[in-house]
């Protein structure tokens, strides 16, 4: 408390975003705390009074612990969770470190209640997954039935460029754009994934930060045409 927290940037990015008419989702992670999952207690006050602010402007979902690949009933006890602060049902869902298990991962969320995720991307390199930039119902092989969970497949995400790639700012933007390119040429939906530690006006999150500026300036010229 001496200082203001660098990595909260949620006023800034809720004016930019507001400003700009676009969707977003933010996604809260709310397990227990693991080697790989070091979020915040849901139990903090300030994590309480985070999620009831934001989820009164924005679309809100659940960033299933990278512990619940192991045990299914985590999901729904986690997103009980986040509905239980928010006050509002939550169908949404992102997992951590994009790890999915087919087809276990979709089963476990659609037990759990979930109907969209946005899991579908490769966490080492940007691109499309599925094969198309377009949502699409997942699909059960086992029974040859067509489920209710809808997936939306991720176009890119800064870490992909910043710790697998390894790519300069700059030239992750290039990349960006390009993407953004092909997925508008194709009609899909554009959907990139950041964290709030790179959105940041600090060391070097602020020319990743400048990177998410440029690319909503980008998505604003998409939207115009």
């Amino acid at each position: 408390k001496l200082k203001k927290d660098p990595w909260d940037i949620y006023a800034e990015l809720k004016k930019s975003l507001s400003k700009n008419d676009l969707k977003s989702i933010f996604f809260f992670l709310l397990g227990e705390n693991s080697e790989y999952d070091r979020n915040l207690d849901y139990n903090s006050p300030a994590m309480i009074h985070l999620i009831k602010e934001i989820s009164h402007f924005t679309e809100i979902g659940i960033h299933p612990s990278f512990a619940s690949n192991k045990r299914k009933t985590k999901v729904a006890a986690e997103k009980q969770r986040l509905e239980f602060i928010a006050g509002k049902k939550v169908l949404k869902s992102r997992q951590h470190y994009l790890k999915l298990q087919f087809p276990k991962t979709y089963f476990n969320l659609i037990t759990a209640g979930i109907t969209e995720d946005y899991s579908m991307g490769f966490p080492d390199r940007a691109g499309f997954r599925a094969g198309t930039c377009k949502p699409f119902y997942f699909y059960d092989l086992k029974n040859e039935d067509i489920t209710n969970l809808r997936i939306f497949p991720v176009t890119c995400m800064e870490v992909t460029f910043m710790n697998y790639e390894k790519l300069p700012p700059e030239k992750a933007l290039m990349k960006i754009l390009s993407l953004m390119q092909t997925v508008y040429k194709y009609g899909g939906t554009f959907i990139s994934i950041w964290h709030n530690e790179n959105l940041s006006s600090s060391g070097k999150s602020k020319a990743w930060k400048n990177v998410h500026n440029q690319m909503i300036g980008q998505i604003k010229f998409y939207l115009k045409k």
